[in-house]
C-alpha cells in the first residue's frame, strides 16, 4: 500500500578507481516519486458512475512523459470488468477530491487493480453536473470551455432579468471556443445517454442547446464562421422566456389560452433583446426569431415552412425539441434519450427537414460504451462500441440470460447484423453488481 508522501530514490553505479587508487561513484539520477491515496473514491467515465473502490493509490515519477503507476482495492464495479477495461480517461471522487486518470489501462487484476495511466492530475473545478458532449471517454468540451460559456450565460441571465446593460465579447469567445474543441474532436460522436442536467432550467437549456447545435452544425459541415453563428443564437435562444411570468414559465399544469398565447411570444421577446446589439450577426438573431418555427409551417410566430427557415433555426429548433424532451420539467417526467430520439423520428417532415435530423442521427450515439441495456428477449447486455451507421445497433456482449442467470462464455452480436434481437431498454446496473476482492 502507497503512503501519501514524497519518497527519493539515488541511483548509483561503480565506475572504477580514480587516480588516487580510490574508488569513485557516479550518481546516474535521482528520480522523485508522487505517492498519493484515496480512500472510498468513486470511479466515473464522463458523467457516468462505473463503481467504486477501497483504495485507489498512485505513483508518479517527476519526469514529464513518464507513465503514473496505480492500484485498485476492493473494486466494486455496477455491472463488468469491461466496463472498466473500455474506458481511456477515468475521473476520480473521494469527498472534495478529484482527479482525472489520462490513457488509462489495466495490466493486472487479481486481489488487486493494477495499471497505468498518462497522468493522474487534480482537477481543480467542482466535478460538472451537466451535460457534456462525449465519445464514450472523451471529453469534447473541456471543462474550461464549460466553465466560461456558463459565465458567460449567467451574467446575460443575470442581467436581463433585472433590465441592466450587458456585453456579449463573452458569449462570443464562449462561442469560438465551443466550436474550436468540436472541430479538434472531429469524428467523435455524442453520447445521448450521458446528457445530464443541473440546477436553473434557463442557463441549463440554453447552454446544452447551443453545444448540441454546435454538434449538428459541425455534422451538417458548416465552415468555421457559420458554426460560430448558429453557436451564438443558439446559446442566446430562449432569452426571450425571461421576459415571461415565473408563474408561465414554472406551471405545472397545462397553460390556457392565454398563457399558450404569452409564451408563443417569447422568440420575439428574444429577437428584440438582441435586435440592435451590433456584437451579434444578424444570422444568429434571425435563429432566435425563427427557432420554433416547424418545417410544415405549423411553428410560430410566423408560421413559415421548408426553405423559409433559416438552416440556423432549423438545426437550433431539433436540438431545443431534443433538450426539451429530455430535461425534467414541472409539468411532465423527462423522456430518456431512445424516447427523445424516436420523438424526433416521427416528427420528420413536419416539425424538422429530413437533413438535418440525419445529420443529428448520424453523429450521435444512444449507448455509450459500457451502458447496461435490456434486449427484447428480456436478456441483459453491455456496449461494446457503437455503429456510426446505426443510431439503435450497437456491438453488444450478453450479460445475462432472460432468466437472469449470467453468462459466462463470451457472447459477442453486432446488432447492425441480427434480424431478431434488438434494444428495448435501458437495464438496472445494480441488478448485475460484480465485486472483485
Amino acid at each position: 500500500m502507497f503512503l501519501t508522501k514524497v519518497g527519493a530514490y539515488n541511483t548509483a553505479s561503480l565506475k572504477g578507481k580514480s587516480n588516487d587508487g580510490k574508488l569513485k561513484f557516479r550518481f546516474i539520477k535521482q528520480i522523485i516519486m508522487q505517492r498519493h491515496e484515496l480512500k472510498n473514491a468513486d470511479i466515473y467515465s464522463g458523467y457516468n458512475l462505473i463503481g467504486n473502490c477501497s483504495t485507489f493509490s498512485w505513483k508518479c515519477q517527476s519526469e514529464t512523459g513518464l507513465p503514473c503507476h496505480f492500484s485498485i482495492a476492493g473494486l466494486n464495479c455496477e455491472y463488468d470488468m469491461e466496463a472498466l477495461l473500455v474506458r481511456k480517461d477515468i475521473y476520480l471522487r473521494a469527498g472534495e477530491k478529484e482527479y482525472i486518470a489520462k490513457n488509462f489501462q489495466i495490466e493486472g487484476v487479481s486481489d488487486l487493480v493494477t495499471g497505468t495511466a498518462q497522468s493522474i492530475e487534480l482537477l481543480f473545478e467542482k466535478f460538472p453536473e451537466m451535460k457534456s458532449m462525449t465519445d464514450g471517454e472523451k471529453v469534447v468540451i473541456s471543462k474550461e470551455t464549460q466553465s466560461e460559456t456558463l459565465k458567460a450565460l449567467t451574467g446575460i441571465i443575470e442581467a436581463i432579468k433585472f433590465s441592466k446593460s450587458f456585453e456579449l465579447l463573452d458569449i462570443k469567445e464562449a462561442a469560438k471556443k465551443i466550436v474550436s474543441d468540436i472541430q479538434e474532436s472531429e469524428g467523435a460522436i455524442l453520447n445521448l445517454m450521458e446528457l445530464r442536467s443541473f440546477s436553473g432550467y434557463h442557463l441549463t437549456h440554453n447552454y446544452n442547446v447551443g453545444i448540441l447545435s454546435a454538434y449538428i452544425g459541425s455534422a451538417l459541415k458548416l465552415h468555421e464562421k457559420a458554426l460560430l453563428e448558429v453557436t451564438i443564437g443558439a446559446l442566446l435562444h430562449d432569452m426571450g422566456k425571461l421576459k415571461i411570468a415565473d408563474t408561465i414559465i414554472s406551471k405545472d399544469s397545462k397553460l390556457s389560452d392565454e398563457e399558450f398565447e404569452e409564451m408563443k411570444q417569447h422568440p420575439r421577446y428574444g429577437y428584440e433583446i438582441f435586435k440592435d446589439n451590433p456584437d451579434i450577426p444578424a444570422a444568429s438573431k434571425t435563429l432566435i426569431l425563427q427557432h420554433h418555427e416547424k418545417y410544415d409551417g405549423s411553428g410560430y410566430p410566423e408560421s413559415l415552412k421548408d426553405i423559409e427557415i433559416s438552416l440556423y433555426a432549423q438545426i437550433c429548433s431539433l436540438a431545443d425539441v431534443f433538450d426539451a424532451l429530455t430535461s425534467e420539467r414541472p409539468y411532465r417526467v423527462a423522456k430518456t434519450p431512445y424516447e427523445a430520439v424516436r420523438i424526433l423520428n416521427s416528427m420528420v417532415n413536419t416539425a424538422f427537414s429530413p437533413e438535418v435530423l440525419q445529420a443529428f442521427i448520424r453523429k450521435t450515439s444512444l449507448y455509450p460504451p459500457g451502458s447496461l441495456v435490456r434486449l427484447n428477449d428480456d436478456s441483459i447486455a453491455l456496449i461494446l462500441r457503437n455503429n456510426q451507421t446505426s443510431l439503435i445497433r450497437p456491438e453488444i456482449k450478453l450479460i445475462a440470460d432472460k432468466a437472469g442467470r449470467r453468462i459466462k462464455e463470451r457472447k459477442i452480436f453486432d446488432l447492425a447484423k441480427e434480424n431478431k434481437l434488438y434494444i428495448k431498454s435501458y437495464a438496472v446496473p445494480s441488478d448485475l453488481n460484480v465485486t472483485i476482492r
